[in-house]
């Protein structure tokens, strides 16, 4: 009797990675929505206070939000100031998606 499913520890979290198609799209979506939402929501949270404390020298708040979306969405060592730490959680989300697609592979070469 084999089981459907592997687990891996990252980052503290122990994570099923499901060999099912349908349940790896489930999985996906589902950490997707718990990685991203906060994401999103501290990002909006961080830039309103930035820009109400440290206001734009050049007044200019459409396009200093503009820039730091811009450098939210591209992240990696754009990424500094307020916004630093926003790296880990996109580092996090590829790893369980690299991870998954190697377990996947795995699986999939053993079987043949």
């Amino acid at each position: 009797m084999t089981k459907n499913t592997n687990r891996i520890a990252l980052s503290g979290f122990l994570i099923k990675i499901p060999l099912d198609q349908q349940k790896l799209l489930a999985n996906l979506g589902k950490l997707t929505r718990q990685l991203m939402i906060p994401y999103v929501s501290f990002f909006i949270l961080i830039l309103t206070i930035n820009l109400v404390f440290d206001r734009p020298s050049s007044g200019d708040y459409l396009g200093s939000i503009w820039y730091n979306v811009k450098l939210f969405l591209f992240g990696g060592q754009q990424l500094q100031g307020y916004f630093g730490i926003f790296w880990f959680i996109t580092v996090l989300f590829l790893t369980y998606i690299a991870s998954t697609c190697c377990s996947i592979s795995s699986r999939t070469t053993l079987r043949e």
